[in-house]
């Protein structure tokens, strides 16, 4: 633990004072973080539902079962 001499109470404070936090700032910027991170996982959930349908919904086509004819 380091341990200031005092030599007048201004400098002592400035010390003390080096950084006040933004409560409201940080905690707004958590909260962007968090909606945008919510977004995200919904956009790739809905991204995959709709790939699953889309497939789901194709019938296999004959090109797909026909075997590849050898050169």
């Amino acid at each position: 633990m380091k341990r200031f001499i005092q030599k007048h109470a201004f400098e002592v404070l400035e010390v003390i004072m080096v950084f006040k936090p933004n409560y409201n700032q940080q905690r707004a910027e958590r909260d962007r973080n968090k909606q945008a991170k919510k977004e995200a996982k919904l956009r790739e959930r809905e991204e995959a539902s709709r790939r699953k349908t889309e497939t789901d919904a194709q019938p296999p086509s004959p090109a797909d079962n026909a075997e590849p004819s050898a050169a």
